[in-house]
């Protein structure tokens, strides 16, 4: 936080309340004027006609890193699981009206992790947007285990990222995740080894630019070829998410 005006974090943060309750707003009252015989889930899909993507849009883009681009009003699913960011929502169903009206009010970019819900916002996404439309950049979180609602533990273990980017793969219903993050650093596990085991997925395909989640630096991986958008973080989150 600087003495002039608000933290990039504190702004990101803001936008992204102020579209996660514009994009639920409007879905609710979609699902009660427009939902017949298609189904609950579809009058989000189609936004009203002149507001489709004014919201989004208006923010202008940003890159990710190599070609990558989105635009910089992104959506973050944290909240769509559970109280506690813990199991299912209480309405399932709303929850993937907000997914689905959020990409109709122009996002591009949405960015979840393994430890919302356990797992339960990433089977969200999928259930309210697979198949995916062209553009839509899904990114998405590793190193972070829930053993209870209220533990957030760091394992940044090679062994261990992997398997959480291969179970992504299998809930998101994707063959390559975009962008995907090491949510926190594991002091138990010297870092070259966590962002090693990141370039290594993205060199063989399951993962595209690799990053850890506060951060904006790049690393280079040499000869390999292997982008890493890195993070110079302040702080940790107190409960790491």
């Amino acid at each position: 936080m600087n003495q002039t005006g608000l933290s990039r974090r504190t702004l990101l943060a803001a936008s992204g309340a102020w579209l996660t309750a514009l994009a639920a707003s409007r879905a609710r009252s979609a699902s009660v004027d427009d939902v017949g015989a298609q189904g609950p889930d579809a009058a989000a899909a189609t936004p009203a006609a002149g507001s489709a993507t004014l919201a989004a849009d208006a923010a202008g883009e940003l890159s990710l890193g190599g070609d990558l681009r989105v635009r910089r009003l992104g959506f973050g699913a944290m909240r769509v699981t559970g109280d506690g960011i813990w199991g299912a929502p209480d309405d399932p169903t709303e929850a993937r009206l907000v997914l689905k009206r959020a990409v109709a009010l122009g996002v591009d970019f949405i960015d979840t992790a393994d430890a919302y819900g356990p797992g339960t916002s990433e089977e969200l996404i999928a259930a309210a947007l697979h198949p995916y439309p062209p553009g839509l950049v899904i990114a998405t979180k590793g190193g972070i285990t829930r053993p209870s609602r209220d533990e957030w533990t760091a394992d940044g273990h090679p062994q261990h990222l992997r398997e959480a980017c291969e179970a992504s793969l299998r809930r998101l219903k994707l063959e390559r995740i975009d962008l995907y993050q090491l949510h926190t650093i594991d002091p138990a596990v010297p870092m070259e080894d966590s962002v090693g085991e990141l370039v290594r997925l993205q060199q063989q395909g399951q993962g595209g630019v690799a990053g850890y989640r506060e951060g904006l630096a790049v690393f280079e991986n040499g000869g390999a070829g292997g982008t890493v958008v890195m993070n110079l973080s302040e702080s940790h989150d107190q409960y790491l998410r």
